[in-house]
């Protein structure tokens, strides 16, 4: 018995016959009936009803046998081949918050030192919307709903914070109650924006109106604009940047927590380049 012939048994029972077997496997019909007889003869027994073409009590307790067996081999071939093309086109992500983003690329390529990758930002709204439609292969998002077209794993969880310039009145606090708020210009980020959402949605739990000085479309801007003096900003903890103009002060009162994940498309997890990925990632 060899696998080349278990294999021939594998493809007759799954395909539904020899002629759809040999189509499968890329050979003639006689090759397979060949192989199958050699099969049989070597364990003296009948695997194959050749009138139903259906298998024989023996053949379906062997398929049951066969089937897993097989599926692993096919799961292995396809690691391979991702493995193979790791550092072929270039791994294509979108990112609605890249401050951790790069420490966790950084350890990909320390691994693999052929990968190249492709970043592009966004809100999570439109990093999801990216992975969705296949302009890439992985997503960087907060508060990514159920959705069985979409395999998630969770990166990390932060709190929002309160951005203020040194000059500002509460600069010297460590905190800011969300009530506070209420009194405030703020520098908000703009719909589709999980910072945003998560916000509005606290404030209005809790009763507290929120009154917008400013809204931007990326981080960057609203942090810009809060040196600038403009207001509040509200950001996620970890995009907070090093900036001496700037202070950060802990919202409480409630605090407000956003996920992040890691998202790709169903099925997408099987690959290398997500096993790559899931070693990378913080414990």
């Amino acid at each position: 018995m060899t696998l080349a012939q278990l294999r021939v048994f594998e493809a007759v029972v799954a395909e539904g016959g020899f002629a759809a077997a040999a189509r499968a496997l890329g050979v003639s019909q006689p090759a397979v009936s060949a192989q199958l007889a050699a099969l049989e003869k070597a364990r003296g027994l009948r695997l194959i009803d050749r009138g139903t073409g259906a298998p024989t009590p023996e053949g379906a307790a062997l398929h049951e046998i066969t089937r897993p067996l097989f599926a692993l081999a096919d799961r292995a071939e396809q690691h391979l081949a991702q493995a193979e093309r790791l550092g072929g086109e270039p791994l294509r992500i979108a990112a609605d918050s890249p401050g951790h983003l790069m420490p966790l690329l950084a350890r990909m390529r320390a691994q693999h030192p052929d990968l190249r990758f492709v970043v592009t930002g966004g809100n999570a709204s439109e990093a999801l919307d990216a992975v969705r439609s296949g302009s890439v292969e992985i997503a960087i998002a907060a508060e990514v709903p159920e959705d069985r077209t979409l395999h998630r794993v969770v990166l990390r969880r932060q709190d929002l914070v309160a951005v203020v310039r040194t000059d500002h009145p509460r600069a010297g606090d460590k905190t800011l109650r969300l009530a506070e708020l209420a009194g405030e210009p703020l520098i908000g980020r703009e719909q589709g924006s999980v910072t945003r959402s998560a916000l509005e949605r606290a404030a209005a739990d809790a009763g507290v109106p929120l009154r917008y000085a400013m809204i931007a479309d990326t981080r960057e801007a609203v942090l810009v604009a809060a040196a600038a003096g403009l207001g509040v900003g509200i950001v996620a903890e970890d995009e907070m940047l090093d900036d001496p103009r700037l202070v950060m002060l802990d919202l409480s009162a409630p605090e407000i927590p956003v996920t992040e994940y890691l998202v790709c498309r169903a099925g997408f997890e099987d690959t290398a380049a997500w096993g790559a990925l899931m070693a990378a990632r913080p414990a």
